[in-house]
């Protein structure tokens, strides 16, 4: 490899610019590498793969409060809602857009208009004697969101994928310009030829799949080089789908770390660590660890520093025989498909138990929370009761919870665990235990108050 700068693709010298090794507007932890031409590449890569998975993911990145820098609001996602069996098909950012703000909604048919008096009264089509006032507390509303899981078997994502993995590993080892060791995914990124070095897993391997994900919506890549000589990188993508994407038949002799790791949280927060060999890795952990006791001949030690979240990682990266044997790559669709499906059903429920989801709740229904809120007491509307029933937790507190994580350690505390199945039994026992007391929206109204707070 050259020793002068250049584009990590093509070798280019000149209008270098950075990318975002993680598109912007699907993550809030930015990594960037700094050599990449900035039209032929840089540029073209948006257009060519990266907006068809934005848009395809945009459900998820607005469940997550993933937001670009580069706009205002989060991303519009189509939604199904459905009143009094009719379906009216939309695209919002915001839960709130659907009643409580400028919307009118038309229905699949053509034959329903939905919204504020005073904007249908404006539409020429609509004769305001067939208008009929409803009472959005007093009706069924079901609201449907499907993310169309073919965009994470798509050509896109495959050469997204391969865009991280290349991108970020040159960045670990400090690769400043193009490899030929490496050309044959730097043409599968650019150009889509060539064999697919990408391969979607089926994360029902626990052992892997928990291990590298801490949180929900967690980006974690891994490097490694399994028995075969192979490099590879292993990309956990926002804690739903698990790719493996081959680098290279062999390590170039220039990329002095074969172990590199880091997990970005929603908050942008990194969890990374890097070493040359497994070996030194090894000897870095024991470093960092004291004896404490022995049991049996066998001695027990405990982290110097219990606030290091690099240990873990370590750990699991030393111990675990998937990245030493080599990853399973007997892809059964049906299953991946399944797994999908668990994962982001999961994301959209619980994205209120994260700090941005919460505050973003907050902000959003801040009128209709001071006004004082009304249940549907004729229906559990599972999208908003869980954030509003965390309201009436915090509210009932008595002071008592006045950060996140007092909020995180009561929720374990009720429900025996941080994952909750937030089944239709769940949320109806929740609505009845809000509904109980006849005050109750006033409770959700102090809650609310000392999360915009905390």
């Amino acid at each position: 490899m050259c020793n002068k700068i250049g584009c990590i693709y093509c070798g280019a010298d000149s209008d270098l610019s950075v990318s975002d090794i993680i598109p912007d507007a699907l993550t809030n932890g930015k990594i960037c590498n700094r050599n990449v031409c900035r039209i032929e590449h840089n540029n073209r890569f948006s257009d060519a793969f990266e907006y068809e998975v934005i848009e395809g993911l945009a459900a998820i990145t607005n469940a997550l409060n993933v937001k670009s820098s580069k706009g205002k609001n989060y991303a519009k996602y189509s939604t199904d809602i459905i009143v009094d069996g009719i379906t009216y098909n939309t695209k919002i950012s915001a839960e709130t857009e659907l009643f409580h703000g400028e919307k009118v909604f038309k229905s699949e048919d053509g034959k329903h208009f939905l919204g504020p008096m005073d904007k249908l009264s404006k539409f020429k089509n609509i004769k305001m004697e067939d208008v009929s006032k409803i009472d959005i507390n007093e009706i069924g509303i079901e609201k449907r969101i499907t993310v169309d899981l073919s965009v994470f078997f798509s050509d896109s994502m495959y050469r997204l994928i391969a865009k991280i993995a290349f991108e970020w590993y040159c960045l670990c080892n400090d690769i400043q310009n193009k490899c030929d060791e490496l050309e044959s995914i730097i043409q599968f990124i650019t150009d889509g030829s060539g064999d697919n070095p990408v391969r979607i897993l089926c994360n029902g391997d626990e052992q892997v799949f928990n291990a590298i994900v801490a949180d929900i919506g967690n980006h974690t890549l891994i490097s490694y080089v399994p028995e075969d000589g192979s490099l590879n990188v292993l990309i956990c993508f926002f804690g739903i789908a698990l790719y493996n994407v081959k680098l290279s038949e062999t390590v170039p002799d220039n990329c002095k770390y074969k172990v590199n790791y880091i997990s970005i949280n929603l908050d942008g927060k990194r969890t990374e660590f890097k070493a040359r060999t497994e070996e030194e890795l090894l000897f870095e952990v024991n470093s960092q660890m004291k004896p404490i006791d022995t049991i049996s001949n066998i001695q027990i030690t405990i982290p110097k520093n219990m606030k290091d979240n690099t240990i873990l990682a370590k750990m699991f990266y030393m111990t675990s025989e998937r990245l030493h044997n080599g990853v399973d790559f007997n892809i059964d669709e049906i299953e991946i498909r399944k797994n999908l499906k668990k994962n982001i059903d999961y994301i959209l429920k619980m994205s209120s138990l994260t700090w941005h989801g919460l505050k973003r709740f907050v902000k959003e229904y801040e009128q209709v929370i001071e006004a004082g809120i009304k249940l549907n007491e004729r229906q559990v509307v599972t999208r908003t009761l869980f954030p509003f029933y965390l309201l009436f937790m915090v509210g009932q507190a008595n002071g008592e919870i006045n950060s996140f994580k007092e909020l995180n350690n009561r929720i374990v505390k009720k429900f025996g665990a941080r994952e909750i199945r937030l089944s239709f039994d769940v949320c109806e026992k929740m609505q009845e235990e809000i509904l109980a007391h006849d005050d109750y929206a006033e409770i959700i109204k102090c809650g609310a108050n000392i999360v915009s707070n905390m």
